[in-house]
Formats: C-alpha cells, structure tokens, sequence
C-alpha cells in the first residue's frame, strides 16, 4: 500500500531588510566604492588548508564582461546560465547585486573586502545569498567553497567573530536535477549581531573560489542591508486546498503581499509576503527491472511518474532499515538471507516536500532456479524439467527459427540443431539444446514400402502399408504433432478435423524406422 505525506515547508521566522546607513554596502552605488576588490588563485602546494586562496592582485578581471567578470554588479534580474531556479539579483533588497565569480572554472578565487564601523543605529549585519557550485567530490581541500567571514579589527590583529564556510560537497547544497553536476543555495537570509561591537571596526571579507584543479567552478550571489525596517516571509502553497495565514489574512494563490505598519504617520515596518505555488504531483514510485532469478546479487530500480521540480530523494529500506540514500534511483543488492525491500521516495519542490513509498519485494538467495535436459524420446525430442515453480512454458527453435510447439516433446521434421527454453512461474529461465538431430529421412526413405492417396485430400486418406505396422504422426509445418494413430493394416483414416493446407506424415515402423511424406488438405 502506497502512502503519500504531504509536508509544507512554513519558516514562520521573519526575514528583515532596509537601506543601510553605512555608504554602498549594499552596492547600491552601482559600484564597488568602499570595498576592496581582491583577486587570487586556489593552485596552491600540497598541504594547504581547507579554504586555499593566493593573493594575485587588486581590481576585477574582465570587469565590464558578464561571462567572464571575476567580480561583476547585478543590476537586471536574470537566471544563473547552469541553474536557472536562482536568480542572479537579489529579489528581496534593493536594485542591485554582487556576483563573485566567473561562468568558468580556472582555479580562482575572488574576495571583496572593507572596514565597517559599527555605531548604535548599525548593531545588525543582514544580508542575503545564493550560491551556484560544481560539485567534482574532490578532497576537502580542493572542493569550490564560499567563505563569509567577520573580523573584530579595532585592535590592529583581526579575530574572528562570525563565518559561514559553504563546500561543494556540503549537505546544504541542493542537486539541480537538470544539470548533473552542479548544486546551489536558493536566496537564503543570514544575520549576524554586532551588538557588543558598537564604536569598533569590523572587518567583512567575501571570498568566492573555484576547485584547486582548474575544471569546476563556483559563484556567489550577495547582497547587504544594516539595521532592518522591513520583514520578508517566504512560504509556499504545497497542495491545491492549502491556505496560508499572514497578518491575519489568509491567502491561498501566489502572489506578493504587504501590510505596512505606523508610528504616528510616519512608517513604521513594511511587512512582505512572497507566496509560491510548489505544486507535486504524486510521485507514483515502482520497483521495476527487478530479477529474483539472480540471486544472491540483485539490481534493482525505482521509477516515478512525477519527480521533484527541485530534487528526488531516495531512501532504500531493507528489513525496515534504511540502508541506502542519496539521488540513485536504483540500488544493488547482495544478500545470503530473505529481505523485504523497498523504496522511500521524497520529492522536492520549492519550499514543499512529497514522500511516497514503492511496492515491496521479497528478494529470496534461495529461490529454486529451473533446468532442463534435452533428450531423445524415440525419434522425439524430450524436454525434462527439474527445480524452480510450474507451471512450465515451453519455446522451440530450430536453427534459430522459432517453431509454434508449446509442448514438452517435439517431432522433428528438419535436420539441424534444436533448441529449448523453459520459463518457470517466476519467470526464471533455463535453456538447453541437442545439436546435430538428423531425422534419418533420406536413408530410411527406401526401406518402408509405405504409402497413401488421395494427396490432396480433403476429409480422409487410404494408407498402404504393405505389411508394415507402426504409428502415424500428422505434424503440421511448424512441427506440431496434430494427430498420433497407431495402424497394422491398410485402410482410411480420417482427416476431416485438419484445416487446409500443408500437413507432414511422420510413419514409425515398429523397428524404429521413420519415412515423412507431405499431405496438401484441401
């Protein structure tokens, strides 16, 4: 039985901004004055830390080319050229951003940095950021990573205050289901409060880099604002039906919402609602591909109808237990016991999450496999099965032509190499084969003085065995045995159940010997 759990993701902590008092750290100068513009490289000897960066110079690179910018402002809304769900302006400041970090990889690192005074009215570092990275699994060490970093320099040797230090390994990071091997943090909020620094010097440093092997790169989108007027709540519609309360109102279609706050006449706070429609469809997720014929080794797979506009999540669940987990929608299994096994699927989409689960399967390491023997029953041939779980299906070919028998014996009317193979209940097959069968038709042919008329025939035949006695086989021309009728005189034998067309008659002597001879039926 499949269950759905439908989780609506609701941060209720209000997100703040404003206009800063402190000159274009929020880069709404439409340049970098204030800041300093640093540019390094993470090729570095072996041994270094987890956070490489070497000086190069001051000033950005390519600062005017937007592909290739090594510190470049944003000033028109647009979508990040490898992930297109992040935006590359800040959609919840003012009409400018900062991008660190070129569309390229080559083993760089770009920083921004400046000296900030914080006074009574500044107590509070506010700002946003997305971060778009490669995800190469190198070392720690040579990973692309951002680095957020407040320094106390108001006596002359910086501590560290407060960081934030992304990896592009990090769990934080989110798979883009479009492009394999990039991640990314959707804008994200991040306040640090420096309070207890009022009339001191901070330091902020920014630092953006690429992998320390020159192939993979990274990016930072960021924006700035000090001490918040107004309050941002991002939420999202996870199902049709859902309702979303704010500020005493509820809402249930995306949109954009204000409610502003007075002191007097004057405004007091600006509060802003930005709601989504995340909409899943239900996953509908299947174990398929699955082979119990293979044990103890099994590969197996689960497929969705709908997966996550942001991200799929896979849990395996052997014996109850979670054994595996991750983006991999299938799973290679090994076992030397009987496990129940299934799937545990999450889809992601937006600020919304589905989590639905697969049908089980048992795998059993000591299921019994079919096989068969191929043999000589007189002139027939013999299929004999032994293991696995009737019922038992039957296919013929001879030199690779399939036949129509579905039996387990088979005349044969040609010479050549017969094959057979069998398909148990489970599904489990077996095959075997019997190589050169000559049915002795050109050398026997002579020695029985056995024939019949009329041919064509219609509803009988007369037969002249000449003293002969033996069997009689009517074998259509796929080799299917029609009729069996044992004689030892001559005389009719009726026919008129036969459809028209072309017929083989199969005489077995009762020493064995074998003459075919072809019947038209009118």
């Amino acid at each position: 039985m499949k269950v759905s759990l439908f989780i609506s993701a609701l941060f209720i902590t209000f997100l703040t901004y404003s206009q800063s008092t402190i000159g274009n750290i929020d880069f709404e100068d439409g340049n970098f004055n204030n800041w300093t513009i640093i540019n390094g490289t993470v090729l570095l000897p072996s041994g270094h830390g987890a956070r490489p960066f070497l000086f190069s110079s001051f000033g950005a690179i390519n600062g005017s080319n937007y592909n290739t910018a090594s510190h470049f402002i944003i000033n028109t809304q647009q979508n990040d050229p490898n992930v297109p769900l992040v935006k590359t302006l800040c959609p919840f400041t003012g009409s400018n951003s900062v991008r660190l970090g070129d569309l390229n990889g080559g083993a760089e690192a770009t920083r921004i940095e400046r000296i900030v005074s914080v006074n009574t009215t500044d107590t509070l570092l506010d700002f946003f950021f997305a971060i778009v990275m490669q995800d190469p699994a190198h070392p720690q060490h040579e990973q692309p990573y951002v680095f957020i970093e407040v320094y106390d320099s108001s006596q002359g040797a910086l501590t560290l205050i407060d960081s934030i230090f992304i990896l592009g390994g990090d769990s934080i990071l989110i798979p883009d289901t479009n492009t394999s091997s990039y991640k990314y943090v959707d804008w994200s909020h991040k306040q640090f409060n420096l309070s207890q620094y009022s009339g001191q010097n901070i330091l902020l440093r920014i630092t953006n880099a690429d992998c320390g092997y020159s192939a993979h790169s990274g990016r930072l989108y960021l924006d700035f604002s000090m001490n918040p007027k107004r309050r941002f709540l991002s939420l999202g519609l996870c199902f049709p039906g859902d309702i979303v309360s704010f500020r005493g109102s509820n809402y249930n279609s995306q949109g954009v919402f204000r409610d502003t706050t007075y002191t007097g006449m004057n405004i007091d706070s600006i509060f802003t609602l930005v709601l989504t429609e995340s909409y899943q469809e239900p996953i509908g997720p299947s174990l398929t591909s699955f082979d119990i014929c293979s044990p103890p080794n099994y590969t197996i797979n689960c497929n969705v109808v709908n997966p996550g506009k942001t991200s799929t999540q896979y849990n395996w669940v052997v014996n109850g237990v979670v054994v595996q987990s991750g983006l991999s929608s299938s799973i290679n299994h090994t076992t030397s016991t009987v496990d129940t096994l299934y799937c545990e699927v999450t889809a992601y989409s937006s600020s919304c999450s589905i989590t639905e689960y697969s049908d089980t399967v048992i795998v059993d390491p000591f299921i019994s496999l079919p096989s068969v023997n191929l043999s000589l029953l007189g002139s027939d041939l013999l299929a004999s099965v032994s293991g696995g779980i009737p019922r038992y299906y039957y296919f013929w070919k001879v030199n690779f032509s399939t036949l129509s028998v579905t039996d387990s014996i088979l005349s044969p009317t040609l010479n050549g190499n017969y094959y057979v193979t069998i398909t148990d209940a489970n599904g489990c097959k077996t095959i075997d084969s019997l190589m050169g069968y000559s049915s002795g038709i050109d050398e026997l042919t002579g020695d029985l003085n056995f024939n019949f008329y009329p041919n064509p025939a219609t509803n009988s035949i007369y037969l002249q065995l000449n003293g002969e006695q033996g069997t009689i086989k009517i074998l259509d021309a796929q080799g299917k045995l029609i009729q069996t009728n044992t004689v030892n005189r001559d005389g009719e034998l009726n026919i008129e159940d036969l459809d028209k067309g072309a017929y083989l008659i199969r005489f077995i002597s009762e020493e064995d010997k074998v003459i075919i001879k072809k019947l038209l039926v009118d």
